[in-house]
């Protein structure tokens, strides 16, 4: 758990480097504001990063008959430093909270998928079935709009390595899915108009959030186990998250808890 923990903090610091040195990040945008009656899907290592990387582009898709779906590839049953605690009891204590988090931002009818791989071990789940199993959702649901973890456009991106699998099993799936002839029994080939990767070294798009900061925080509040003083010891009630550590967290990843930054792409 600690050098999972660990190699997350590096991760903070290899994209908090990354924001700094983009000399000319894009100008604020918003593309999600007005955006009505599409189907969203968000493929998310944890249950948490898909309400870090894209909460703010998510509030602004609520109350706009818009569907949402969120395919969450581990549980992150193992994220703790309670040793009281149990991988069933945190599993499930996750889901909780995951569902809670998509109420805070409007979707009290939001879908989670859950794959149930193990929590920081996704580099050992084997890759083709992830693939197809993504593909399948892909096809059967055919989303408007999909948020991943962004692999990389120039470069392969280096994440940490549930967040690394979960990057490029997304590209590899987003492609594959629009192939006839790959996994025909997966049914009819589709492609995904717009694809928003987030964790990105190379954003094209920067929301600012500022009107809707408060709904991402309470969304990332809801995943109460994540934070102290529930991380080193959960109790449930136990009090919330105090607001200065979720937006100094956010922050993390953006350089500014204010906006968010995206790499837009129409073909995977």
């Amino acid at each position: 758990m600690k050098s999972r923990l660990a190699l997350l903090f590096l991760l903070f610091v290899l994209i908090t480097l990354a924001a700094a040195q983009q000399p000319n990040l894009p100008a604020p945008s918003n593309p999600f504001r007005g955006t009505e009656g599409k189907t969203v899907m968000i493929i998310s290592p944890h249950p948490d990063d898909d309400i870090i990387g894209a909460a703010g582009a998510l509030s602004y898709l609520s109350g706009h008959n818009n569907k949402v779906v969120t395919i969450f590839l581990t549980s992150g049953e193992v994220g703790t430093y309670d040793a009281a605690l149990k991988p069933e009891r945190l599993r499930a204590i996750r889901m909780k909270e995951a569902g809670e988090a998509y109420k805070a931002l409007g979707f009290n009818d939001a879908e989670q998928v859950w794959f149930g791989y193990p929590d920081d071990g996704l580099d050992f789940a084997p890759m083709q079935e992830v693939r197809q199993r993504l593909v399948k959702e892909i096809r059967k649901r055919k989303p408007d709009v999909v948020f991943a973890l962004d692999p990389g456009a120039t470069f392969f991106r280096y994440h940490y390595h549930d967040h690394r699998v979960a990057a490029i099993a997304s590209v590899d799936a987003l492609n594959s899915a629009t192939l006839p002839l790959k996994y025909p029994d997966l049914g009819p080939a589709y492609k995904v108009p717009n694809i928003w990767y987030f964790y990105t070294g190379e954003p094209t798009t920067r929301v600012d959030i500022s009107d809707v900061l408060d709904k991402k925080v309470a969304a990332l509040g809801a995943h109460r186990s994540q934070f102290s003083p529930a991380h080193e010891h959960y109790e449930d009630p136990g009090p919330p998250v105090e607001r200065k550590i979720l937006e100094d967290f956010i922050a993390l990843f953006t350089g500014n808890s204010k906006q968010e930054l995206f790499r837009h792409v129409t073909e995977p």
